[in-house]
């Protein structure tokens, strides 16, 4: 569950929060189709088996995790504020 779900009560949620709650459950999803609704990522760092990729936007902040087929593997962080 992402924590944009308990922050979309609030009228200041970030636009690039509102596109990661758009997505809905990303298991699945290859990493092409979440840059398709979110946009490019501001770093990339690789990882064993696989990429770490992070959006940064003001008020909101997510790190996601892919697999080696760059499939969606998890969030490692994501914070608002």
């Amino acid at each position: 569950m992402l924590l944009v779900d308990t922050l979309m009560s609030k009228s200041q949620t970030s636009p690039l929060a509102r596109k990661f709650k758009s997505l809905g459950n990303m298991n699945g999803m290859h990493k092409s189709q979440i840059i398709k609704v979110v946009g490019e990522p501001n770093a990339v760092n690789e990882i064993t088996r696989g990429e770490l990729l992070h959006w940064i936007s003001p008020g909101y902040r997510i790190s996601v995790k892919f697999d080696a087929n760059e499939i969606y593997a998890g969030i490692l962080s994501e914070n608002s504020y």
